[in-house]
């Protein structure tokens, strides 16, 4: 795991520490971050560092002497469905295997399970496209969709799998091949999409492992903070250090005249130019933040783990946005009525400060999070409760193959009619040749009674 316990308590829980993985992430992040208007360069360099650290991860020494390991035994693996060459582990161990999606996935990717989606219907989450009433987004999110068809996404991983399990089986079956799929969504904030009895949704009521309280140092600078505070956090990929000098200035200058204290989630000791309402801090306990009661907005990158939390603690919302599914998600939060979103490379401070301003003062915004909140959490079990339930399933009945879709064993041109298109359109044109060769003898046929009748005459 990237991201280990390291609860001695769990006695049945044994971990490989793969926290260096980030490392590989970070040494490409910012150029993937500069080109996500340039899907393909973004994709191919995502698809690379993905490669890296899987590589990288299979090349752990103690990850080897698990796959070296003749006499060790798993039930079941899960792994991150992305992350597709984690799955050939369960081909390695012969035991069934659970994909486990992050985030929503694209088109594509449900795709692989057989759950087949209209790229309209379902706007494809990567693609930067926040609507479909242009026709022109329309043809955009068509053509998105034929791109990630057309090109061989899995070449790399494929690479990487050969290399450490010396197996040649496409990754492509692999992924066709899990037991189960969870996805970590939610039909409240993410599309209503018809899904294969295989295919779980995870997400929305989330059920966490207690975090860790507050320091005190910030846990007082909240406290006192009567007229209320502001919470600014990038996540754990994005890093706020890293952010581009110009929307550093306008951040700092919006900040420094918003008449609230700010929690900035900050990655360095010192932050040059800091504004005298501004306390930074390295680690923030997020979820603890959220739910402290003189919080008044999040100011959030729009990842899907800060995007749970910001449900689970109804708070309003100030998008920021960078890449991979982050404009997805905030561009959902803006059309479900609780957010407002600020373009990192075009604002202005007043544009971020207007944008500040207006969530916090105006109650809709609340409000909304508040009644979407308890739409999500109105279920009969949690996310967490749903997988545990459903991961017990896969190991009682050793697999979950009665629920695979038929389409996987369907051939491409039977399953998108082409067959039966061929034969329609080869009768229709047939039925049209013969019908104008029957009236091309008719014709010939009037025409020669014609000739013979005025002959006669």
């Amino acid at each position: 795991t990237t991201n280990p316990i390291k609860d001695h308590s769990l006695t049945n829980l044994t971990e490989i520490d793969l926290s260096f993985s980030y490392k590989f992430l970070e040494e490409n992040l910012l150029e993937i971050i500069n080109s996500s208007q340039n899907i393909l360069k973004s994709t191919s360099l995502s698809i690379k560092s993905f490669a890296n650290v899987m590589d990288a991860q299979l090349q752990h020494p103690q990850v080897k002497r698990l796959l070296q390991d003749p006499n060790e035994h798993f039930d079941l693996v899960i792994a991150e469905y992305f992350m597709a060459g984690a799955l050939y582990f369960a081909r390695r161990f012969n035991c069934p295997c659970i994909g486990v999606l992050s985030m929503d996935g694209n088109n594509p990717v449900y795709r692989q399970v057989g759950n087949d989606g209209h790229p309209i219907v379902y706007p494809d989450p990567f693609s930067r496209i926040s609507g479909t009433s242009s026709i022109f987004d329309r043809i955009g999110l068509v053509m998105f969709e034929l791109y990630f068809q057309i090109f061989d996404f899995n070449g790399e991983q494929q690479k990487v799998a050969k290399k450490h399990f010396g197996d040649d089986t496409p990754i492509s079956e692999v992924l066709a091949n899990v037991s189960l799929l969870f996805v970590n969504t939610d039909p409240i904030f993410h599309y209503t999409r018809a899904l294969l009895p295989m295919i779980i949704p995870i997400g929305g009521n989330i059920a966490r492992i207690p975090v860790n309280p507050l320091e005190k140092s910030v846990k007082k600078f909240l406290d006192e903070a009567h007229q209320g505070f502001i919470y600014f956090s990038l996540g754990s990929n994005v890093k706020s250090k890293d952010i581009p000098e110009s929307t550093m200035d306008v951040v700092l200058e919006t900040l420094r005249e918003i008449p609230y204290r700010i929690l900035w989630k900050y990655e360095l000791d010192d932050l040059p130019n800091k504004p005298e309402n501004v306390m930074i801090s390295k680690w923030i306990s997020q979820m603890e933040v959220l739910k402290h009661p003189n919080l008044k907005l999040f100011i959030t990158h729009g990842g899907a783990q800060s995007m749970e939390e910001t449900i689970q603690a109804r708070v309003p919302v100030v998008g920021m946005p960078f890449f991979v599914d982050q404009p997805f998600n905030v561009q959902q939060m803006v059309s479900l009525g609780f957010a407002l979103s600020v373009d990192y490379k075009t604002m202005s401070k007043e544009t971020f400060k207007q944008a500040i301003l207006e969530v916090i003062n105006n109650d809709k915004y609340r409000n909304r999070i508040r009644e979407l909140a308890n739409l999500v959490e109105d279920q009969p079990m949690t996310g967490l409760e749903r997988a545990v339930w459903w991961t017990e399933y896969v190991i009682r009945h050793k697999g979950a193959a009665h629920f695979k879709s038929p389409a996987l064993d369907m051939p491409w041109y039977q399953y998108y009619f082409l067959d039966v298109i061929s034969v329609l359109l080869f009768t229709l044109i047939g039925s049209l040749y013969f019908m104008v060769k029957v009236i091309k003898a008719t014709l010939r046929a009037l025409r020669r009674n014609i000739v013979r009748s005025k002959a006669k005459k």
